[in-house]
């Protein structure tokens, strides 16, 4: 086999549309067509390597893919690139296709299609949007200073108001919105923004900066619903230190949480104290009743002749993700064995979940090393083992291999579970599944990878593919990483995870193409060749041994001391590793190692909020859910007899609890409702 040769003449065919938006781009590797160039000597990187890493990342990682985000029109596109490369390498589909038949029932073709779709949460899209008082001209404008949120509802409802602050069922020192006995019935709650200020416009319960869990929104509106308010209207507080006190959120940025069976619209500070002005008794403003809410809750009520008429439309429609898989056949004796080279396609889109952005939300997040690179290297080695199949005897034994495109691995890995569950051949069959996450920032040669552990002599095999790589090799044993081998892993099949570090452009909007190392790129998948066409070849079996321990990919290049903390991770911090859960999309409180005194121990399996509660997606070892006997694939929808709507609305509750504190746990488990005893330990000091 060829193993470091490259294709001579070969030409690359890019789809029209992004040929178009390429053009006009100013992203300054992309080059059409790519021009034949010489293979350098034995051991050296393909210069026709290079050149695919800077052409699939430029298209992938372009902001007209939007961030490539599950069920958008950007993932779309990326699909239909990647499902172009398949097709022209000549890959046969991976999955089956159905259609209505004649009769009405279902006609299933197997292996006609690239894509496998899976349901993966909702999308959120406003219709109305209206606000108006009566005898007040507001100047509301639908979608400028009024928009709708994502947890309203469709209605429109009619009443007077009642400012209830910051809208905080129970505070510190007793403070309270709703003193016993509080009843909003028929009346439109006005809400602020975050919680009790100081003159700073800083947080008066916060320690260290930021907000407290408290300030949460999910937790406001569903207060004000709860208490009997007909519809809720959220204003930001003038003042606050907080870059969001100008800005307006949206209906798919607020989608995410805790959802109310009321109207909720969010309004501009102007149309606010336009119509506090005129609904209060004594005429005060936005800011002096924002003034009185910092030192006593409320609620006040306002004039009964000042009647609020809101008007929303809040579709939720299902949103259906895709995996995208081809299949290069094998040959003889191992044909019906297969070989996975992966690699999640998908992002953060516009950092709506999972910003390491302060301002995050609403930008593009291009994720060109996470992970346009690691579909890239899916894509290059994809070519290179056609040509090695093309050029086989033909009586070789070679197996078949699968090269897989996961989506939604950012909101739990929910792609590659979802294949593990729906194999397109039984998993013993399974021989090696390589994956490629976040390949692109390789520096001074240094390259994790993990899964050595996860097959008896995986890491003995590999040793002299290592060794002849000519990069300093970290090897990490266990397979349960926070990437798209977990899942295979999980279910019994070996892994190798490859991954050049974290950086300080992790989950950011800064994450560009031109910080990409395209030669280090085309180096690690030389690296994955070389051991894909030995596992491709070997005749030996690959016993599975075992998934090992969760182990945390490293961060060769922290950022600087002193970063300001919209630039990127404090230097202090470690940033999260590849697909580790998000945070919360409603960052009024960052409920993270600073905020939480606890470690629960499970990462939640869904965050698109497609049902109620938290899917336990993995549980760690030695945590208080192992001692609690929580098991992957239960859903937490209780809390101490309180309900769990989503993941954002369940970390403010874990936030309220010290180390030792006891909690009763309601869970499904196989169609089955049952509950569970918990005692919540300490975070490690470690930070893990």
């Amino acid at each position: 086999m060829r193993v470091s040769e490259s294709p001579v003449g070969r030409r690359v065919v890019i789809p029209g549309v992004v040929l178009a938006m390429l053009a006009g781009s100013s992203l300054a590797w992309a080059q059409a067509p790519v021009a034949p160039t010489e293979t350098r000597e034995a051991g050296s990187v393909a210069a026709s390597a290079v050149d695919l890493a800077r052409l699939h990342i430029n298209t992938l990682a372009n902001p007209y893919f939007e961030g490539r985000s599950p069920g958008s029109r950007g993932s779309g596109l990326a699909l239909d690139y990647i499902e172009s490369r398949f097709a022209r390498i000549g890959l046969e589909p991976a999955f089956p296709r159905t259609a209505k038949a004649p009769d009405g029932g279902e006609a299933v073709t197997e292996r006609a299609s690239y894509r496998q779709p899976f349901r993966q949460g909702t999308m959120v899209t406003v219709g109305r949007q209206e606000l108006s008082a009566s005898g007040v001209a507001l100047g509301a404008v639908a979608g400028t200073n009024v928009r709708a949120l994502g947890m309203s509802s469709t209605g429109t409802v009619a009443g007077p108001l009642a400012f209830v602050g910051y809208s905080v069922d129970q505070g510190p020192e007793g403070y309270t919105s709703y003193p016993e006995g509080t009843d909003l019935t028929g009346r439109i709650a006005v809400v602020l923004r975050f919680e009790p200020m100081n003159d700073e416009g800083k947080s008066r319960w916060a320690s260290g900066g930021g907000w407290t869990p408290r300030a949460g929104l999910d937790q406001k509106i569903a207060a004000a619903a709860a208490h009997g308010a007909a519809g809720v209207i959220l204003v930001n507080p003038p003042g606050a230190d907080d870059a969001r006190v100008n800005r307006l959120e949206d209906a798919q940025g607020t989608a995410t949480g805790q959802s109310v069976n009321v109207p909720v619209v969010q309004v501009s500070q102007e149309v606010g104290d336009k119509l506090l002005r005129a609904a209060d008794p004594q005429g005060r403003s936005l800011l002096e009743l924002r003034k009185t809410a910092d030192e006593s809750g409320g609620p006040i009520e306002m004039k009964l002749d000042v009647v609020a008429t809101l008007a929303t439309e809040v579709k939720r429609e299902p949103v259906t993700a895709h995996n995208i898989a081809g299949v290069l056949p094998g040959r003889g004796t191992l044909a019906d064995q297969y070989v996975v080279v992966g690699a999640h396609f998908d992002h953060l889109g516009l950092g709506y979940f999972g910003s390491g952005d302060r301002e995050g939300r609403g930008k593009v997040h291009p994720g060109a090393d996470d992970n346009a690179s690691g579909t890239t290297g899916m894509l290059i080695l994809a070519e290179r083992f056609a040509e090695d199949y093309a050029a086989l005897p033909a009586d070789a034994d070679a197996r078949s291999i699968i090269f897989m495109g996961f989506d939604a691995e950012e909101s739990g890995l929910n792609g590659s579970r979802h294949y593990v569950r729906n194999p397109i051949a039984p998993l013993e069959q399974h021989y090696l599944m390589l994956n490629l996450d976040m390949i692109g920032r390789l520096r001074n040669g240094v390259l994790e990878v993990h899964g050595t552990g996860t097959a008896e002599g995986l890491a003995d095999f590999a040793k002299p593919y290592f060794a002849g790589s000519g990069l300093d090799i970290v090897e990490k044993p266990g397979g349960l990483g926070p990437s798209d081998h977990a899942s295979f892993a999980r279910a019994n099949v070996p892994v190798l995870f490859f991954f050049t570090g974290l950086h300080r452009e992790y989950h950011t909007s800064r994450d560009f193409p031109w910080l990409i190392n395209p030669e280090g790129l085309a180096q690690v998948t030389d690296l994955v060749h070389a051991i894909g066409v030995a596992a491709a070849t070997r005749t030996e079996p690959l016993p599975f041994a075992s998934a090992g321990r969760m182990e945390s990919p490293g961060n060769p290049e922290r950022p600087r001391p002193g970063a300001r903390a919209d630039q990127g991770p404090r230097a202090d911090a470690t940033p999260p590793a590849p697909g580790a859960p998000p945070a919360p999309p409603a960052a009024d409180q960052p409920v993270g190692p600073a905020r939480v005194r606890v470690r629960f121990g499970i990462a939640p399996g869904d965050y698109s909020g497609s049902e109620k509660g938290v899917v336990v997606g993995d549980v760690y070892d030695g945590t208080s859910a192992a001692d609690a006997g929580l098991k992957v694939g239960d859903r937490m929808i209780k809390w101490n007899g309180k309900a769990i709507d989503s993941v954002e609305a369940w970390m403010p509750m874990l936030g309220e609890h010290s180390p030792g504190d006891k909690v009763t746990i309601t869970i499904m488990r196989e169609g089955k409702e049952m509950t569970v005893e918990c005692t919540l330990k300490a975070r490690p000091q470690s930070g893990q």
